[in-house]
């Protein structure tokens, strides 16, 4: 969490603070010498037993990269944090002001770990959301992506009562020191955050594009991508994406026929050319010199993700008159 200078600044930086995390890899970082290797990692190498391939799913439009297996995935956020905010009512409460935390773990949304780095490259993708970012139907209607409101829309989103709380220099002071004493819990989802391995500062895949820029692999796929566009009578344009280009016409603001056709275009060609597949094979032997060399690091971290997903369900099955009904 973050220390609050207001009621208002509290809310919108824990809604703000969730949405990064489940947006953004907790694995940012710069670009790194690349693995020569060529070849595709054994799924368990003999004697690391590590898995050091991608898996995809399609079916969820994710991919899951070896070094995801040692950070935090899926809804595993929400439970960290919606913990971690119950501690941090609990200590509000026990200094005698009455704030309430939510149950972020209601309102997670899949839609958020689909992977899209390379824009949309499954059907359900392209029907759903065209070229524009996967996001839930509430996150839709909210930014103005589509104009029917979602079933049960408002009593998602009603007046959270922390906001009737009256802001003074004595709920300042509590604030920050009830947000020192949980950010300090060994447990809290803050101090997973600080103390990740410095290894994954090398394997965010938003680098993708700048390591693999002069790679003859990377170089291929392009080639193959933009050779299926002109069969499909598809332009397209150099851009600053990560694959370098785009096609013409499709927008990431507008959801409607038009650009759901395209998307669905551009998907038959991820499909036709194994887009994905190869550029998920591309960055698993990136990474996995990196995972073999740092295994004892990223191990311990995920052992200590895992106890503190126990501790954290605890929490919140023990506390369940903090959480705002």
């Amino acid at each position: 969490m973050i220390v609050f200078e207001s009621y208002t600044f509290v809310w919108k930086r824990l809604i703000a603070s969730l949405t990064l995390v489940f947006t953004m890899y907790l694995v940012l970082g710069c670009a790194s010498p690349i693995n020569t290797k060529d070849q595709k990692q054994n799924i368990k190498d003999s004697t690391s037993g590590l898995i050091l391939t991608a898996e995809i799913i399609p079916e969820k439009s994710t991919v899951i990269f070896p070094s995801e297996r040692f950070s935090v995935q899926g809804n595993e956020g929400s439970i960290l944090m919606t913990a971690e905010l119950i501690e941090y009512s609990k200590c509000m409460q026990s200094n005698g002001i009455s704030w309430v935390a939510q149950d972020l773990t209601k309102s997670y949304e899949p839609e958020s770990q689909m992977f899209y780095e390379f824009g949309p490259w499954t059907e359900d993708m392209a029907n759903r959301f065209g070229s524009v970012q996967p996001m839930s139907q509430d996150t839709l209607f909210a930014n103005g992506f589509i104009t029917s409101k979602p079933d049960g829309y408002d009593s998602r989103h009603k007046e959270n009562p922390n906001t009737l709380i009256p802001t003074t220099s004595s709920f300042i002071r509590i604030s920050n020191g009830c947000n020192k004493k949980v950010e300090s819990m060994k447990t809290s989802y803050t101090y997973l955050l600080k103390t990740k391995p410095k290894v994954f500062d090398n394997l965010s895949i938003s680098n993708f594009s700048t390591i693999f820029a002069k790679n003859s692999k990377f170089i291929a796929i392009k080639t193959d991508l933009k050779n299926c566009y002109q069969r499909e009578g598809l332009s397209f344009e150099d851009s600053d994406s990560s694959l370098g280009f785009h096609i013409k016409g499709a927008s990431s603001s507008v959801i409607n026929v038009t650009q759901i056709q395209l998307a669905l275009q551009d998907v038959k060609c991820k499909t036709q050319t194994h887009t994905i597949e190869r550029i998920a094979d591309l960055w698993a032997n990136y990474e996995a010199p990196y995972i073999e060399k740092n295994s004892a690091d990223l191990q311990a971290y995920r052992a200590f993700i895992d106890k503190a997903l126990s501790q954290a369900k605890g929490v919140i099955a023990e506390n369940s008159d903090v959480l705002w009904k």
